[in-house]
């Protein structure tokens, strides 16, 4: 919401509750969404002036209102003292999140506080349900996740389900007396917090809405007991957002302010393309700044026949059109490969010759697409290829591997791709001085490989390393 500087003819004058002159400069005067404000002036929050605000903010209405006051332009931004509300939660699902102040009481400096989320998902079918709500806490989009694996059936309207301390989760039904899928909350809900949810079927019933709200309510909370996080009030509205600022600040007026600014942290394969798509990433036993994670990846290609064209098409020969971490590399004898333990990629230019089957000639040669040493040595000498000749020697699997474990990486160095130990397969990007990513596991996906244009590299969003959403309150007028 845009906050204007005051333009006027001069400072604005009026005599306080104990008849002495004051006079506000206009540059601690600004119009917000709520009026005009002067909270930027000091005396206007100081605890032996306080009694002047009625005053001030009558005044400050009087002279807007007959055009001695005019908003400035361009907008400015200041430093005002207000109080603010923030997402409780990282990421981008902190965008829902409306918070509303009603009936103000200057006199007994108390307002009543509604907090709602509010996530709309529409087109949703059985089989983009896990990618678009997450299928754990770490990857979840927002109020909710897919628990489990759904039976990918259509589910039933659901004109109103719940999830609360008591259930934890909910089975969304089907048509026939089964269940289509199973959501749970991202966080686990306190005594006083129920999350609705509604399903509706479209008019084909090809794809279905789901709506995921959250409302919380307290009357009557001071700034005081609003800003304490142990406070009663606090703690009832803390599901969803916390408030900061200043005690003496001034009290919300009326209004609702929407939270914004919430992204996610991000992981996105180094390597463009559907070969990222293969990419994992597990996080375990987060700390204050540091988290154990296991980067890994396996591309399985089955019933290859070892002809030129047919190994060329799954695995690329060369860099650029390789399809995964490994290409073919040189002539192919179009002989069957015998079947060859998992080995690494070896030599200066990180190659490894799979040998013809019965026979000490090479079949084909594979090279590793980035040949990049990687942070720390983490980087191409991890990666491992097998081959598996079938029973009826007719065909053979080949899979390429890499996986990297390490204990406690601080964020910092995850951040940075100099010091990043898994750069070799992902880049991580979020806030260096935010949350460390939650215990879980996500999967890389969207990655695509040219069709005409330019690659797409896959990614996935890592919620808990986000930024909040937040809000500036603006005060009673």
């Amino acid at each position: 919401m845009a906050v204007y500087p005051a333009v006027g003819a001069g400072p604005v004058s009026f005599l306080d509750a104990n008849q002495s002159e004051q006079q506000i400069p206009l540059s601690a005067i600004f119009n917000t969404p709520n009026g005009w404000d002067a909270t930027n002036w000091p005396p206007y929050l100081a605890a032996a002036t306080a009694a002047n605000q009625p005053l001030i903010n009558a005044l400050l209405a009087q002279l807007g209102s007959q055009g001695f006051l005019v908003p400035g332009n361009p907008p400015a931004i200041p430093a005002l003292s207000q109080p603010t509300a923030t997402a409780a939660q990282p990421g981008a699902m902190g965008n829902s999140i409306t918070v509303t102040f009603a009936n103000p009481t200057l006199s007994t400096g108390v307002v009543d506080v509604v907090a709602k989320a509010t996530e709309v998902y529409s087109g949703l079918t059985p089989s983009t349900i896990q990618s678009v709500l997450g299928t754990s806490a770490s990857t979840a989009s927002g109020l909710v996740y897919v628990s489990g694996a759904p039976d990918r059936k259509m589910p039933a309207n659901l004109p109103g389900g719940t999830i609360n301390s008591g259930s934890k989760t909910l089975a969304v039904p089907d048509n026939a007396a089964g269940t289509a899928f199973t959501l749970a909350a991202t966080t686990a809900p306190t005594a006083s917090v129920t999350i609705n949810v509604v399903v509706a079927l479209s008019a084909d019933q090809k794809s279905f809405t789901l709506t995921v709200t959250c409302q919380l309510s307290e009357t009557k909370v001071s700034l005081a007991n609003l800003l304490n996080s142990g406070s009663t009030a606090a703690t009832a509205l803390a599901y969803l957002v916390s408030f900061g600022g200043a005690q003496s600040g001034p009290l919300p007026g009326s209004g609702t302010v929407s939270l914004s600014g919430g992204s996610n942290g991000r992981a996105t394969a180094v390597q463009p393309g559907a070969m990222g798509n293969s990419i994992s990433i597990t996080f375990a036993n987060p700390s204050a700044s540091a988290v154990d994670v296991t980067v890994s990846t396996t591309q399985d290609y089955a019933t290859l026949t070892p002809t030129p064209a047919t190994l060329a098409a799954a695995l690329g020969t060369s860099p650029q059109t390789a399809t995964g971490l490994v290409y073919v590399q040189g002539a192919i004898s179009g002989n069957m490969p015998a079947t060859t333990a998992a080995s690494p990629l070896s030599g200066a230019g990180s190659t490894l010759a799979i040998l013809e089957n019965g026979s000490a000639t090479t079949a084909f040669t594979l090279a590793a697409t980035s040949s990049s040493p990687g942070v720390g040595g983490n980087g191409v000498n991890l990666v491992d290829v097998a081959v598996n000749l079938a029973g009826d020697e007719s065909s053979f699997e080949l899979k390429a591997t890499w996986t990297l474990a390490k204990t406690q990486v601080p964020l910092t160095a995850l951040l940075n791709q100099s010091t990043n130990p898994f750069a070799y397969l992902v880049s991580f990007a979020g806030q260096a001085n935010g949350t460390v990513p939650a215990a879980g596991t996500v999967s890389l996906s969207g990655g695509a490989d040219p069709q005409g244009g330019s690659p797409a590299s896959a990614a996935s969003a890592i919620v808990s390393q986000g930024t909040a959403a937040s809000a500036c309150i603006y005060s009673a007028a």
